[in-house]
């Protein structure tokens, strides 16, 4: 636990609640917690504290028959920083944030999966039901399609896509944040931008026609297939 400003040891009783609680955040492969300064929450991990009975209370601590028992401290985790790990894949985050969080598809709120190897939304990513903030920033995803996926997050307000081929093609890069701003209007921040309610307007409107013209695509490349199969039959 945190020392107070004095250096001395907080008391931990019954009538005395719990300081202000620090906050670490979990690195992959790192067993070394970083502290996170109070008010913003990242991660925090369970603590056990040892009392002996009648310790403070008038009491001897440590004489015989005095009994020891165990105080836990619940913290919650709402975030993970798994960036720089060169992942290629997802499969295992849940299994992995278990050892650290307790129920991570319902308790992470902040997930940083940017810098890695990732070519596309791993379907693992929308079983966070509760993220909010989701950094996939400097990854290899290749189709604006992918975004669609995330729709499935309805608390998402925060994403950035920045350094993907998807941003940077010269085939979607103009029209890139429009399609993602418009695939997931919920959005307030995309890639460190903050998005008005008209470029949401505008974005939704404009994926809308977009999806129009995409079925008529589709449908004309159906229609000219049988067209060129009954010729060759």
């Amino acid at each position: 636990l945190p020392a107070s400003s004095s250096d001395r040891p907080l008391p931990l009783s019954d009538s005395q609640p719990l300081p202000g609680s620090h906050h670490t955040s979990q690195r992959t492969g790192m067993a070394q917690s970083l502290p996170v300064s109070d008010g913003h929450t990242h991660a925090t991990s369970q603590a056990a504290v040892s009392q002996s009975v009648g310790h403070g209370r008038g009491g001897g601590g440590g004489g015989v028959g005095s009994k020891e028992r165990k105080l836990y401290i619940q913290k919650s985790i709402t975030a993970a920083r798994l960036n720089n790990n060169k992942l290629v894949h997802l499969t295992e985050l849940p299994a992995f944030l278990s050892r650290f969080v307790i129920n991570p598809l319902q308790s992470i709120l902040w997930l940083d999966l940017s810098f890695n190897q990732l070519r596309g939304i791993d379907p693992v990513l929308v079983e966070f039901s509760e993220l909010e903030t989701l950094n996939l920033h400097c990854n290899q995803i290749t189709k604006l399609s992918e975004v669609v996926k995330l729709r499935a997050l309805r608390k998402l307000r925060t994403l950035s896509l920045l350094g993907n081929p998807i941003a940077i093609s010269d085939k979607t890069h103009h029209f890139y944040r429009w399609y993602c701003i418009g695939a997931l209007p919920s959005l307030k921040t995309f890639d460190h931008t903050l998005t008005s309610y008209e470029d949401r307007y505008a974005a939704v409107e404009w994926f809308r026609v977009h999806l129009i013209r995409e079925q008529r695509r589709r449908e004309e490349a159906e229609r000219r297939a049988e067209l060129l199969a009954a010729q060759q039959g």
